[in-house]
């Protein structure tokens, strides 16, 4: 992130100072969570089939 802002905007940033940054700009960091797939079976099995080739099915 430091070397994005240094390279989009010319300002240099430490580790910190960036966390600093981030929390008076109201950045929060929120991990992403894990949501079941409600696809069909047939589906799975299809996409299987063209990702993974043969040895899916």
């Amino acid at each position: 992130m430091c070397a994005s802002v240094r390279d989009t905007f010319g300002v240099e940033y430490t580790v910190s100072g960036m966390t600093d940054l981030r929390h008076r700009l109201g950045f929060v960091y929120k991990e992403s969570r894990a949501v079941p797939a409600r696809a069909e079976e047939a589906s799975k099995i299809a996409f299987a089939g063209r990702t993974f080739g043969a040895e899916a099915g």
